[in-house]
């Protein structure tokens, strides 16, 4: 332990230097106007408390160019979504990355230290993965996909959800203070071999059954009109998801101001529901159609469904047969 206090600030100067010599070896990077938008829109998220929003917006700065001030800004929006590793990862990118003039590498540096003292704190557990094969893709609680490893991993105590990207499958793990370790080996067993006890019986039963449904007159032709219309509805989703959302957000991402940004970010939000509406009951309807298609009636049952679509075009109907 030291115990003279000017040892520390001889320490943490030294520190600063190192952090600032391989940066001021170069010239400082000049972000463009949407390198800066992206990056002031994130902070603004930051102290909103909206930290996926700011992760998105500083990897877009990121996308452009990197910087070290938006590689800081994004380690920390990945520290407060608890995602420790992705975090870990963007803070040791920031003292080789191109820097900018202000805040100054030793500046930035004295706010990485702080961050880095936080991260310690926090991401106190570590998870080891015992990785299925080769080359598997892993995505850890709600973070980007990364291939397996068995490195520790450092997390913040808690239940951690990982999943097994090609089996679309997932584990749930508790981590405290101490390692923990979770196999994602997975046994496929055999199928089980099954006899074949069916009687004539059951065959002519098999068969009478089958005769009816082939007997169903017009239902296989409302349930063909009724899934035509749920893939038209996908289809009209599909074109204003590309002719009217997508503008709107290609506008939100071109906005220079704040009062541009809330203008266009609601008419973007506004028209990206009214969408998904289309879209969901597209897909309802098309699952109705389906239905109706496979599902066996018999000649004296009598059954009405109606349905509808609302949104930008709307349709509805009722099917009885």
């Amino acid at each position: 332990m030291l115990a003279n206090p000017n040892i520390w600030r001889v320490v943490t100067l030294l520190s600063s230097l190192l952090f600032a010599a391989p940066a001021m070896a170069q010239e400082p990077m000049s972000p463009t106007s949407t390198q800066r938008a992206y990056n002031d829109r994130g902070v603004q998220h930051m102290f909103d408390g909206e930290f996926d929003q700011a992760a998105s917006n500083f990897r877009s700065s990121l996308a452009l160019g990197e910087s070290n001030i938006a590689l800081l800004n994004y380690g920390r929006a990945l520290f407060k979504l608890k995602r420790c590793h992705e975090a870990q990862a963007a803070f040791a990118r920031v003292p080789d990355a191109p820097y900018v003039e202000a805040p100054s590498p030793t500046e930035l540096a004295t706010v990485l230290d702080r961050f880095s003292q936080e991260w310690s704190a926090s991401c106190t557990g570590k998870l080891t993965l015992e990785c299925p094969d080769e080359g598997a893709m892993i995505r850890l609680d709600d973070g980007t996909p990364f291939q397996c490893h068995a490195s520790p991993i450092p997390v913040m105590p808690g239940i951690h959800t990982v999943t097994v990207v090609a089996w679309d499958e997932s584990f749930d793990v508790a981590v405290e203070s101490e390692p923990a370790m979770l196999s994602l080996q997975r046994s496929l067993d055999e199928p089980p071999v099954l006899e074949d006890t069916k009687q004539p019986a059951d065959l002519e039963a098999s068969d009478t059954r089958y005769a009816q449904r082939g007997r169903r007159g017009t239902v296989p032709l409302v349930g063909l009109a009724v899934a035509a219309a749920g893939v038209t509805a996908l289809g009209t989703s599909l074109a204003l998801e590309l002719a009217w959302v997508a503008p709107a957000f290609d506008a939100y991402r071109a906005a220079e101001t704040p009062a541009e940004w809330d203008a266009t970010r609601e008419v973007a939000r506004n028209r990206q529901r009214t969408n998904r509406i289309l879209l969901f009951s597209g897909l309802g309807v098309t699952a109705l159609g389906a239905t109706l298609f496979v599902l066996p009636r018999k000649s004296d049952d009598s059954v009405a469904v109606q349905f509808g679509i609302s949104g930008p075009t709307s349709v509805s109907a009722t099917v009885t047969w």
